[in-house]
């Protein structure tokens, strides 16, 4: 059982605020190579959603409606939940987001590897502009997003640094 989430995050400006349906495409292939299919949703800015993380089956489609009517998401998460999940903040397999200021994926070590790594990294770096980034593991009892929503490291008890992303 893992005990460590490793997250690798890009703060930036976003490339484009058009391209969430390509963004999201490319997430679910990304997720279903490392062997965990996106099944869960958070989705903010879009008509009729909420703060809660929704099944794939049941919100997928009003959102890629939604978004082709024009709508534009404020942030979308992807997250890759076991079906014996209990909180959805911890129990994670994968957990993806993007909003207007960073990029992240959060993974658990156990499907750790510098494959994923360069993947992921890859991918991300596609939508965001004049970034920062870093990929850092936390215990899988914290909530990684605490600090990179803030970049406080004081948000986390465990956060440990394996590297910094330089833009290049």
């Amino acid at each position: 059982m893992s005990l460590k989430n490793i997250t690798i995050v890009l703060w930036g400006t976003p490339k484009r605020t058009d391209d969430w349906i390509e963004w999201y495409e490319r997430i679910k292939e990304l997720s279903a190579k490392m062997g965990h299919p996106i099944t869960h949703l958070g989705i903010t800015g879009i008509k009729n959603s909420s703060s809660k993380i929704v099944t794939v089956s049941r919100k997928e489609r009003q959102m890629i409606e939604s978004i082709k009517n024009g709508e534009v998401l404020d942030s979308l998460s992807c997250l890759s939940l076991p079906k014996d999940y209990k909180i959805a903040a911890f129990d994670y397999d994968v957990f993806f987001i993007r909003n207007e200021a960073y990029v992240a994926a959060t993974i658990k070590d156990d499907y750790y590897n510098p494959t994923v790594e360069s993947d992921v990294i890859s991918m991300i770096k596609d939508y965001v502009d004049d970034y920062e980034g870093e990929i850092f593991s936390t215990s899988v009892k914290e909530v990684p997003f605490l600090y990179v929503a803030t970049k406080e490291k004081n948000n986390l008890d465990t956060y440990e640094l394996i590297k910094t992303i330089d833009r290049k």
